[in-house]
């Protein structure tokens, strides 16, 4: 749908996009989120006033990386396990960026802390 801005400089497209009629130009009319809209797209219309063409614009969004991840699950976490056992204990993490975006978990530090016996030998 196309509406006239009021000073007829500009013609609106679903209040996503506008094109000067002048120049051609084609804008958002606002900023667009990667996580609210993947893309946009809109059919322009040219015209010398006797003959008209079309064309369809179609305007793809890249995700910009804006959140950091936050650990939804084992953030500051304790486990007990017995002694000469595996140890597993599940972090989880979320990205409000983009639900498919890969996260990657490393180890910073490790510290032990050594038992009585130990200390006293």
């Amino acid at each position: 749908s196309s509406s006239s801005n009021g000073n007829n400089s500009t013609l609106l497209f679903a209040d996503w996009l506008a094109i000067d009629p002048s120049t051609g130009w084609l804008r958002a009319n606002r900023l667009l989120d990667r996580e609210a809209i993947v893309e946009v797209v809109a059919t322009v219309e040219v015209t010398d006033g006797r003959f008209t063409d079309q064309s369809s614009v179609r305007v793809q969004l890249m995700d910009v990386n804006e959140f950091q991840p936050i650990f939804t699950l084992g953030a500051n976490r304790s486990a007990t396990v017995p002694e000469n056992s595996d140890v597993s204990v599940l972090m989880v993490a979320e990205d409000a960026d983009f639900s498919d975006q890969v996260l990657a978990y490393s180890l910073v530090s490790v510290d032990s802390v050594p038992s009585a016996a130990a200390a006293a030998a």
